[in-house]
């Protein structure tokens, strides 16, 4: 079940590379990226529509893509420029292209029927703050991956070494649930509770903290703005002062029903007198998210295995639960919208700049 109109991270700015293409399957469908004669980056179905070869198994020429198999070459667009041996190129002789934007490090794709509605998710923190990322590929789909970063609660059992800290300091937390315009918000707070071995490794803690997550979902993304701060100067709104904070990027791009990429950075303010900083964050939460990947995994693999059982709901799920019904009624108003137009899909395969 995906939503299609909307923005998905389709790739890391620093994997699309001049000269090469890149081959990814994006809501069940084969795409490959690549660069341009002006560098920048495109994506075509990634199929011939000769005898059907992946592109991807073909080759760059001058920011075009030549097909491996009897060398149809392809432009930005998805038109055939070129077929060897024939100076004649039929009029279908094309495939899909997809509109793109290129952003704080990250190529978003639109993987809808329609035009882009709006402009991807904004994400400054790529800029104005020290960050490093990653990418995961997870067995399991994308609705896990939300109810796993919408409801923290696990830190306590699953992340012991790093954030977690003590179990009852999580799942006592206090907790506001906040449904807006197509997205969900979580907040937690957690008032004079021992730092976890994170922030006392980053932040030199010694004694008690007050600590928060705050936690925004649209499909596709969820940020998480978290931290602690000395006990008893916690603010409940707006932005933190002091202390250590955190700011984590998780784009969860359905592969298929069944799997998912998932892109994801972690970023802080510079800290003076702190070398090695990012580096050692960005460490800990590779450790973080390769625990959460072992478990939700083997969560996905046993519920295979049991296709009809129905799983109970607790109050720790509030978030979750409201993110899996936008996915829903998003879902389900594609599915009742007309179908476009020849016009209107030509339209949705023009470049966004």
């Amino acid at each position: 079940m995906f939503v299609r109109n909307n923005w998905y991270v389709g790739a890391w700015s620093s994997e699309v590379v001049w000269g090469k293409l890149l081959a990814r399957r994006i809501l069940d469908t084969p795409i490959v990226f690549f660069r341009d004669q002006n560098n920048a980056a495109a994506a075509l179905h990634d199929q011939c529509c000769h005898r059907g070869l992946p592109l991807s198994m073909g080759r760059i020429e001058a920011g075009a893509v030549r097909c491996g198999y009897h060398g149809m070459k392809y432009d930005r667009s998805g038109l055939c420029i070129e077929i060897p041996g024939q100076a004649t190129i039929p009029k279908k002789a094309c495939v899909k292209s997809w509109p793109l934007v290129e952003q704080h490090g990250l190529v978003w794709i639109w993987c809808g029927d329609t035009a882009p509605e709006c402009s991807p998710p904004d994400y400054p923190w790529h800029g104005d703050w020290l960050w490093k990322g990653g990418l995961f590929h997870y067995e399991a789909p994308q609705e896990l991956i939300n109810d796993n970063l919408l409801d923290l609660s696990h830190l306590g059992y699953v992340h012991v070494q790093t954030i977690g800290g003590d179990p009852n300091t999580h799942m006592n937390a206090e907790m506001r649930t906040t449904r807006g315009d197509g997205s969900v918000t979580v907040e937690r707070f957690m008032r004079s509770v021992n730092p976890p071995p994170t922030h006392m490794r980053l932040n030199g803690y010694e004694n008690p903290v007050d600590r928060w997550q705050r936690i925004r979902f649209i499909p596709g993304l969820i940020t998480i703005y978290s931290g602690s701060v000395p006990a008893g100067t916690l603010r409940t709104e707006g932005n933190q002062a002091g202390g250590f904070q955190q700011r984590v990027f998780n784009a969860i791009t359905p592969e298929t029903a069944h799997t998912s990429h998932y892109f994801w950075s972690v970023a802080h303010e510079a800290v003076p007198n702190s070398p090695g900083m990012t580096d050692s964050l960005h460490a800990d939460t590779i450790t973080t998210f390769e625990e959460d990947r072992v478990v939700i995994n083997a969560q996905y693999k046993r519920m295979r295995e049991t296709p009809d059982k129905r799983w109970i709901d607790l109050g720790i799920d509030a978030g979750a639960i409201q993110a899996r019904r936008i996915i829903r009624e998003r879902v389900a108003a594609e599915q009742a919208a007309p179908m476009p137009s020849a016009a209107s899909a030509a339209s949705a395969s023009a470049e966004v700049s």
